[in-house]
């Protein structure tokens, strides 16, 4: 192949390379092992998250949310959505 052709795929395949633009494992959390990028809103995916629980309207979900993120404050929710659940 030609080298403008080689260029040309390349400018396709990687356009981080020609721009400068930051690669995932750049800005991704160091726990993901460089593999994820974070979610644009982490308390937005929590919430999220919460609220999926919720509308499962079961004890292993709200329990499950309360055992990933111990020290969230929105773990207060879902202990007041376990204890509403169980007085029903």
């Amino acid at each position: 192949m030609r080298a403008v052709q080689w260029l040309a795929i390349l400018l396709v395949s990687a356009p981080g390379l020609v721009t400068g633009e930051v690669v995932a494992a750049e800005k991704s959390p160091r726990e993901t092992g460089g593999n994820m990028l974070p979610p644009p809103d982490a308390d937005a995916a929590l919430r999220s998250e919460l609220a999926r629980a919720k509308d499962k309207n079961t004890r292993a979900a709200l329990e499950r949310f309360i055992r990933r993120h111990p020290g969230n404050p929105l773990v207060e929710e879902a202990r007041q959505a376990l204890e509403a659940m169980e007085r029903k």
